[in-house]
C-alpha cells in the first residue's frame, strides 16, 4: 500500500491523531452491534448499515495507514487481510444483485464482520492513544 506524507509536523500528527481517535471512537460507540431481522436502510445508527458503517470503517482505517498514522506491523497486516475480506465480499454482492440472486445472508453485514472491525478499531485507537 502506497504511503501518502501529507503530515508536516509534528503538532499536525497530534491533532490528526486526536480527530482519527475521535472518529474511530464514534464508528464503535455510537452505533449498534444489533442485527435486526429486517434489513434496516435508511433508519437507525446500526453497525449493519454497510454505507454507514462498515464502508467508513474500511475507508478510515485505510486512510490512516495511507498517511503514516498507524504504524503497527501486525496491526497494518490485520487491518488489510479484513478490509480485503470486505471487498471481496462487496464485489460477490455486486456480482449476485447484478445477477438477481441476492438475498437474506448473501448481502447482509455479518456478526463476524461487526465483530472483527470492533476489535480492529479498539486496538487502532489504543495504538494510536500509546503514539501521543
Amino acid at each position: 500500500m502506497e504511503r501518502i506524507p501529507i503530515i508536516k509536523s509534528e503538532e499536525e500528527k497530534i491533532e490528526r491523531i486526536q480527530k482519527t481517535i475521535s472518529t474511530f471512537s464514534h464508528l464503535l460507540n455510537d452505533f449498534s452491534d444489533d442485527i435486526p431481522n429486517e434489513i434496516v436502510a435508511g433508519t437507525g445508527n446500526y453497525k449493519v448499515r454497510r454505507g454507514e458503517w462498515l464502508g467508513p470503517v474500511v475507508f478510515d482505517l485505510d486512510w490512516a495507514i495511507r498517511i503514516g498514522l498507524i504504524t503497527d506491523e501486525q496491526l497494518i497486516e490485520d487491518i488489510n487481510h479484513f478490509t480485503e475480506g470486505i471487498q471481496r465480499r462487496n464485489e460477490e454482492r455486486r456480482k449476485a444483485l447484478n445477477e438477481g440472486t441476492a438475498e437474506g445472508d448473501h448481502i447482509m453485514t455479518t456478526r463476524e464482520e461487526i465483530n472483527t472491525a470492533n476489535s480492529l478499531l479498539k486496538r487502532t485507537i489504543e495504538n494510536l492513544q500509546n503514539s501521543i
